[in-house]
């Protein structure tokens, strides 16, 4: 007589889902690419990268060198972008100024941020007279105007590019200082870092592993959104000589240099001008469509 013996079904295992941060940063990847002006943004910041990279490498002539035979040649075949008072190529200033005004934007939204956010976290967390001296010291700076306060540094420390820098930096430092703390006071009472304190984690610990993380992403979108603010109050202080000095191709000094030509040669000051408002317009714009991706709030 013959047993059947029953075989066990084949069992097929579903593949592991992904995890919930991967779907939301591809989530996020996809409003980025449905929204226009976002993507045209984050194109402009990707192109002003690369050529600060490969300014030698494009760039038709030296920034700095003087032909006084070419001054004042209008846009054309031989100089697209015509010539200044001093024969140098604009086009060629321009496109080295991608690097000056990149150095300037990662150096001082770096150094703001950084500072900020370690002062804040610290501040909203611990609370006390620590809280009530760095406020204290925040509401000082916020006092003055920022443009007015930056020209004070600068004149103070002399016209250069590094002191201008650390001049706009120390006018953006309240804005991440107050901002991490607010996410500080709402974070240090919530389950997980209540959770923490009970098994013994030092108030170091849970700062660096649970405070500043969580608050990493509101102190993106502020910084994305003040890049082209800075890079608009540097050209503001090199405008009026507060700035990089000559020969230094930067746009705000290239812009103050053909003030004097406006009538006779506009293209001096024109073509450095609309670089600054094209990049300004796409940092901010960047900016709006990041903080609609990181932001909680204002996700559907």
């Amino acid at each position: 007589m013959t047993r059947l013996v029953s075989v066990p079904p084949i069992t097929r295992h579903p593949s592991p889902a992904p995890s919930a941060g991967w779907q939301a940063w591809r989530k996020g990847a996809q409003r980025l690419w449905r929204n226009p002006l976002t993507l045209f943004g984050l194109l402009v910041l990707l192109l002003l990268v690369v050529t600060a990279i490969a300014a030698p490498l494009i760039a038709p002539a030296d920034p700095t060198a003087m032909k006084l035979g070419q001054r004042l040649r209008p846009p054309g075949s031989q100089f697209l972008f015509g010539t200044d008072e001093l024969g140098r190529d604009i086009l060629s200033r321009i496109l080295w100024g991608t690097r000056v005004s990149l150095q300037i934007g990662v150096i001082v939204i770096g150094i703001a941020a950084s500072l900020g956010f370690t002062l804040g976290s610290m501040s909203g967390y611990f609370r006390g007279p620590f809280d009530g001296i760095v406020m204290r010291v925040m509401d000082i700076i916020l006092a003055f105007p920022p443009l007015i306060l930056a020209m004070a540094i600068a004149s103070f420390l002399g016209p250069d590019l590094n002191n201008a820098m650390l001049a706009i930096a120390v006018v953006h430092i309240p804005k991440y200082t107050r901002l991490a703390r607010s996410e500080a006071l709402a974070l240090r009472e919530s389950l997980f870092v209540l959770a923490a304190r009970s098994t013994g984690a030092s108030d170091r610990r849970i700062i660096l592993r649970h405070i500043m993380p969580n608050s990493l992403a509101s102190i993106l979108i502020v910084a994305s959104l003040d890049f082209g603010l800075v890079i608009l109050t540097a050209a503001s202080l090199g405008f009026i000589g507060l700035g990089a000095q000559p020969p230094t191709p930067e746009w705000g000094l290239m812009v103050a240099d053909g003030r004097k030509y406006l009538v006779n040669a506009p293209w001096v000051a024109t073509f450095p001008g609309l670089t600054i408002v094209l990049v300004v317009i796409a940092a901010n714009v960047f900016g709006d469509g990041l903080r609609d991706v990181l932001d909680p709030r204002l996700r559907t």
